[in-house]
């Protein structure tokens, strides 16, 4: 099953908003997002260069058109989101963004390769920075986590879940990617069986930004649950608020 070609999917259903997200945060000065067009290769040049640009574009569904600015941050972003970037085979541009966006902000913290950047190598099974699980392994966690983090207040409401089928089925979605996400809907929320899927400080990076892109965190539930999945990913609290900062979660 191409796992990252569901998380494409699940990013293009507008899961707390993350398109608008995406797109305000892609026509602004937004640091983070800066850097991570470096790491894709772009150069960095303001939001909307480089790589990181062309991923954000094809995203928001622009058909390479920027979101609010040009190059390959625009490019990117309206492929992945909505025009023309999210065929059921062959995704990965949900879990570019992620990871380019989970390692930018562990770099600006000092947790590159060599660096701890406050994480607590212990409690990972590697005891590396990277995850050693390939791309699609770790697409099939961040989904679960988007799921689980959008059951944060309780059950996902029909029209949503409706919303989720609909873009699997506008996708051209197997069978089998429709009866994984039907069943990852009615299961109940479990942190835990989350946590230990995560091997490394990026891999827990990635499932946090993730969840992120999956709620508006603008409830007492929806905050409950991020402080909880931050504490048992292990999270350093500034990269916690540098992420929300960034992605401008604003009930934070």
């Amino acid at each position: 099953m191409d796992a990252k070609a569901i998380l494409d999917i699940l990013m293009q259903s507008g899961m707390g908003k993350s398109q608008n997200r995406l797109q305000r945060a892609a026509s602004s000065n937004n640091p983070l997002l800066d850097m991570a067009g470096s790491m894709l290769g772009g150069g960095g040049g303001g939001a909307g260069g480089g790589a990181l640009g062309n991923l954000v574009g094809s995203l928001l569904g622009g058909g390479g058109q920027s979101a609010g600015g040009g190059g390959a941050l625009g490019n990117l972003v309206g492929s992945l989101l909505g025009g023309g970037g999210g065929q059921a085979a062959g995704g990965g541009l949900a879990g570019g963004l992620i990871g380019s966006l989970a390692k930018a902000a562990m770099s600006q913290m000092g947790g590159g390769a060599s660096g701890g950047g406050g994480f607590d190598l212990s409690q990972f099974t590697t005891g590396q920075m990277d995850s050693q699980r390939d791309e699609n392994d770790r697409a099939l966690v961040m989904i679960r986590a988007m799921l689980t983090a959008a059951k944060a207040d309780g059950q996902i409401d029909a029209g949503e879940q409706q919303r989720i089928l609909g873009k699997l089925d506008e996708s051209g979605a197997n069978q089998d990617m429709r009866q994984f996400i039907q069943s990852e809907l009615q299961k109940p929320v479990d942190i835990e069986s989350i946590a230990a899927e995560v091997d490394s400080p990026h891999m827990a990076t990635e499932v946090y930004t993730a969840s992120l892109f999956a709620i508006d965190v603008d409830t007492p539930g929806e905050q409950a649950y991020m402080n909880k999945l931050a504490s048992r990913l292990g999270l350093p609290a500034t990269l916690v608020k540098q992420l929300h900062d960034s992605l401008e979660v604003r009930g934070a």
